[in-house]
């Protein structure tokens, strides 16, 4: 019983190691993204520009799944909008494609921030395909150890 805690708590070690660094790769994006946003922004009130700030960006975001948080890679779109501009977290998640990356949704939507984006989601979906295998393996040690658990309770 004890091995099976200890590969828990392996793959859990694992997990956040992979959101640590999809996260800094986020952080980059963001940082661009806020810089360029402002620029634009700049521009257009002063005549200088006619295009349109950029509106998808990547968060880590976690679900509370039974005694875990699962972690999930997602984009949003933040619109512009006056609920925005008081609370930023009013924005629409984009749901997830059934190829398993959001690199055709990014090519479609995206304009001046298309080649930004889509070079990140490449990164990204490697990382989410390696996060979603490990709690995938999380899942089944933790019903395997319920199992074991209600077996030595019946045993006894």
């Amino acid at each position: 019983m004890s091995t099976l805690l200890e590969a828990i708590d392996f793959l859990n070690v694992q997990q956040q190691e992979l959101c640590d660094s999809a996260q800094e790769l986020i952080d980059g994006y963001w940082g661009w993204f806020t810089e360029e946003n402002n620029r634009i922004s700049t521009e257009r009130a002063n005549g200088l520009t006619d295009k349109s700030v950029a509106k998808h960006a990547p968060v880590l975001s976690f679900v509370k799944s039974g005694s875990a948080k699962k972690p999930y890679l997602m984009w949003r779109v933040f619109d512009a909008s006056p609920i925005r501009k008081v609370n930023p977290k009013y924005s629409g998640y984009i749901p997830m494609p059934k190829t398993g990356n959001y690199l055709e949704y990014l090519s479609k939507k995206c304009t001046w921030e298309a080649s930004h984006a889509t070079e990140l989601e490449k990164q990204l979906s490697i990382i989410r395909e390696e996060i979603n295998g490990l709690n995938q393996a999380i899942v089944r040690l933790r019903a395997a150890e319920r199992k074991i658990q209600k077996l030595n309770s019946i045993h006894q």
